[in-house]
This record gives structure tokens, sequence and C-alpha cells, in this order.
């Protein structure tokens, strides 16, 4: 009597339900991982703007109080100035010129570990420049400029070189301070003397289309 072994195998596949479960499972997870990919980019370019926005605003803010702090006095000399104007419309359009002093250290020859001062006197005027192109409401902003003039003479308001120092600024305000109050123009050559402070209104508009105001007093050193 002959035995018969039958070994019978037997493959089973994925079937069509399953494929299209797998797929819809697949399709989820690479829609949440790149909804989350695309969030982080965004937030970290929005980010990265929000940080240069401050940054350049920061800049222009050092800039400005230092050339304030700065500002060269002297009651024997007759050439030298300040000068500031605001408009009375809907905006200040702040307008300011007078005379500073910037301090440098250069290397002496030989000597690394010792530096010497230089001081440059020279004329600074801070004054709003229209832009080219208006903003995404339609409204023209400006920019921030920055006049200088390596000599100071008798034409306090013109002269030199201007370059921008911040742009989409939406208003500029100076105020000049004396004996604890602020007045919105200066002539020093009609009042004889120079303010003891100048308090600076910046209105910028920030990265997310809201106008954002910066404020901030510098001191004038008249004991010179």
């Amino acid at each position: 009597m002959k035995l018969f072994n039958y070994s019978i195998t037997t493959t089973k596949g994925f079937t069509l339900i399953e494929i299209l479960v797998a797929t819809a499972v697949s399709s989820i997870i690479l829609l949440i991982v790149y909804t989350t990919h695309h969030s982080i980019i965004q937030s970290v370019n929005n980010l990265s703007k929000t940080a240069l926005f401050y940054e350049e605003v920061n800049l222009a803010i050092y800039r400005m109080n230092r050339d304030f702090s700065c500002a060269y006095f002297d009651r024997y000399k007759e050439k030298l100035f300040f000068i500031g104007s605001n408009d009375f419309g809907d905006k200040s359009l702040g307008k300011v010129d007078f005379v500073t002093i910037n301090t440098t250290d250069m290397l002496l020859t030989g000597k690394l570990s010792k530096s010497t001062p230089l001081t440059d006197v020279f004329e600074v005027g801070y004054y709003l420049k229209q832009m080219e192109q208006p903003d995404s409401n339609g409204n023209y902003l400006y920019y921030l400029m920055r006049r200088t003039d390596i000599t100071y003479d008798e034409d306090p308001l013109n002269g030199g070189d201007s370059s921008p120092v911040l742009s989409n600024v939406v208003d500029c305000k100076f105020e000049f301070g004396i004996a604890q109050k602020f007045t919105d123009k200066w002539d020093s050559r009609e009042y004889r003397r120079f303010p003891n402070a100048v308090k600076t209104t910046l209105i910028v508009k920030n990265p997310n289309g809201n106008d954002e105001k910066f404020v901030f007093i510098s001191y004038i050193n008249l004991s010179r």
C-alpha cells in the first residue's frame, strides 16, 4: 500500500480594502508631516523678519541717540547750531539739524595695546523721505534719512550726503527739552542756547503690518 503525502502551499496577499486603508493612513501621515513642516518654516521666517525688524530699529535708535548725546556745544563759537521742527498736520514729519562729535579710536603704530582718540566734528541731520512704492494698503511710508556734512558752516540746513538708516517709517517727531519741559520747535540761532534733551518718537510699520511706537530721550552734555 502506497502512502501519498500532499503538500499544499497557499500564498495570501493584501486585499483591496487593506491597500486602500493603508494608502489613506499614509496620506494622512504625510499630510500631517507636510503641514507641520510648513508651519515650522513659516514660523521661522516670521521670527527672522521680526528679529531683523527690531535689530534695524535698535541700530537706528542707537545712532540717533549717539548723535544727540554728542551734540557739539561751545558758547564761544557762533557757527554751532541746533535747529529742529515738526509739521502741524496729520503727521509730525520731524526734522532736526545740528553739529555733533564722532569719537573713534585709532591704534598707534608700534603700540597695539594703546590707542589715541580721533574726534570728528561735523553737521548731521535727520528727516523723513517718502518711499518709492506704497504699502499693501496703498499708503506711502518713509525712510528715516541721516544727513552728514564733514564741515559745519553758515548754511546749517544743507550740504553733505544723505543715506537711509531705517525704512517703513510711519512718522517721526522730535521734542526739545529745557527745564523739564518739551517744545516742538528749537532754533539755537534765536534762543542762543541748546536744548538739554531731545525726545524722539518713532512710529514704524512692523512685519505684521501694525504700527509700532518707539520713544526715547537723549540727553545732551552742555557742560563743555
